[in-house]
């Protein structure tokens, strides 16, 4: 007996071990033995912000048309110069305009006319080493730092729940897109010419090829202390988030950008153990109020613009946002600065009833990383373009070689490998390796097995079951001997007399 105890009380221990195990460390992340191909996922989407936020010729035209009063709007556009510049006005100015606010309609308009268009910003455009209009595939975009290009972005259609409902730049896109998610990815006859766009190949021929013009003589505010340009990669699903991720080049030179995609995947065996412990989201786990496909980026942005727009009352021009949403203006500065200086994620407090309860509630977003994600890292070069070689024509364009070396930045963006290893999240002690520890431990101690737990569930159930049963209907043949009539012979009955009984033999 107490070396049955002793067993009993050591597999228990074991087992207690066991169980912590499972409950707390099921997700693993390991290298996969299966590397991507550059065939299997888009070539990021790439954004390209001039620093140079107003063409200084369009300031000045501002400035002469509000003090000749050349038209009725001429006040509120010079307000808004100083205001995208995040200088202060002059006392004259900001007398005249204190009372004055324009709405977003008019707001996009201005952002519009004041920033270098797309078509004028690139010069020349090469994809799979073939020549290709610019026009053709880039598209202006609105980010934290204004009017942007961008390249390989999936239409607002796949990226937004309700795109009609937003207050966003009118984009077209030639050619054919394709419904694509990290999680869902491409079917096998997809072409690679759909948006979004694949690579066919490492190397500078097959990647992407841009020249762009950096207008220096314009510059006249700037969103950074230099000039050139800000570029970013990022997942073509995603808003990108230029202020705080951007990469700056310089122009008057070459730059060679290697892309270095880093992918995430996750089992099936990963639905099946809780959000909280696996730490990640599923596309369809998680709904966004905007954004259609889940993802760390989009979930972060929607937690912004929700904090704002309950702390401040009104949300920042490039986030996401209805067309009704109030856009900040310049008497919401403090509250703005004051919103991002907060951590994105709070720890409640006690207090239920502080303002810093308050705000934690709310920007309590639970933002976990998607569990199938893909981002792109780099690796940059770049070098001064040289008097040495002679400039092609096709990238001049209507300027000269002096003028090309100057303002001209040409940038090559391509993959180096065919193949990238990716990483994929699996279940490291689930409930099946639990069983078969917690069995094995059992079987050491115990001599228990499968078969021993069946024995154990026979006499517990249906032994039990049988024994009763035997019982019940022993009971009921009993009594049915006793209700048995008894059966009475008449012996007086000449039927019943023997009248010849045969003889005894012994």
């Amino acid at each position: 007996m107490i070396a049955f105890l002793m067993a009993v009380g050591t597999s228990s221990y074991f087992i207690t071990f066991l169980f912590d195990k499972y409950n707390r460390m099921p997700v693993i992340t390991s290298l996969s033995p299966t590397p991507a191909k550059i065939s299997e996922f888009p070539f990021p989407a790439v954004t390209v912000c001039n620093m140079n936020v107003m063409r200084r010729s369009e300031a000045e035209n501002i400035f002469y048309a509000a003090e000749n009063n050349l038209y009725s709007e001429a006040e509120i556009d010079e307000k808004l110069v100083y205001d995208f510049c995040n200088r202060d006005p002059p006392k004259r100015v900001a007398e005249k305009t204190i009372n004055i606010s324009a709405p977003w309609d008019y707001i996009q308009k201005f952002m519009i006319n004041i920033s270098q268009p797309c078509h004028e910003m690139f010069m020349y455009c090469e994809w799979h080493g073939d020549r290709v209009e610019c026009t053709d595939f880039f598209n202006p975009s609105l980010t934290d730092e204004g009017i942007c290009c961008v390249f390989n972005r999936l239409k607002r259609d796949f990226i937004f729940k309700n795109p009609r409902d937003l207050s966003d730049l009118n984009i077209t896109f030639p050619g054919e897109s394709y419904d694509w998610t990290p999680e869902r990815g491409y079917q096998s006859n997809i072409s690679f010419d759909v948006l979004p766009r694949r690579a066919r190949g490492p190397g500078t021929h097959m990647g992407l090829t841009i020249v762009i013009n950096a207008e220096l003589d314009e510059y006249f505010c700037a969103t950074d202390n230099s000039q050139g340009f800000k570029i970013m990669l990022n997942n073509p699903t995603e808003t990108p988030k230029i202020s705080s991720f951007a990469i700056s080049v310089e122009a008057g030179k070459e730059t060679k950008l290697v892309i270095e995609p880093k992918l995430t995947t996750a089992s099936d065996q990963m639905r099946g153990i809780d959000k909280s412990k696996r730490q990640c989201y599923f596309e369809t786990e998680r709904q966004l109020f905007f954004y259609r496909t889940y993802s760390q980026n989009g979930c972060n942005l929607e937690c912004e613009a929700n904090f704002t727009i309950r702390r401040c009352g009104c949300v920042l021009y490039h986030m996401p946002k209805n067309a009704s949403t109030r856009i900040c203006g310049k008497k919401d500065d403090k509250c703005i600065k004051d919103a991002k200086s907060k951590p994105e994620i709070l720890e409640q407090s006690d207090d239920e009833t502080s303002e810093s309860n308050r705000v934690n509630r709310i920007h309590q977003c639970d933002c976990l990383p998607a569990c199938n994600e893909i981002t792109y890292g780099f690796a940059l070069s770049s070098s001064r373009i040289t008097d040495a070689v002679k400039i092609d024509r096709s990238m001049l364009g209507r300027y000269n070689q002096s003028y090309f070396k100057q303002n001209m930045a040409i940038i090559r963006f391509y993959f180096m490998e065919k193949q990238y290893p990716a990483t994929i999240r699996g279940v490291l002690f689930g409930f099946t390796e639990f069983l078969s520890n917690t069995g094995g431990l059992l079987g050491l101690f115990l001599g228990f097995s499968f078969l021993s737990a069946v024995e154990i569930a026979y006499f517990l159930t249906f032994r039990v079951c049988f024994e009763n049963r035997k019982t019940r209907q022993a009971e009921i043949d009993v009594e049915k001997v006793e209700n048995r009539k008894a059966i009475r012979l008449d012996i007086t009955d000449p039927a019943f007399i023997i009248r010849k009984p045969l003889p005894f033999r012994k």
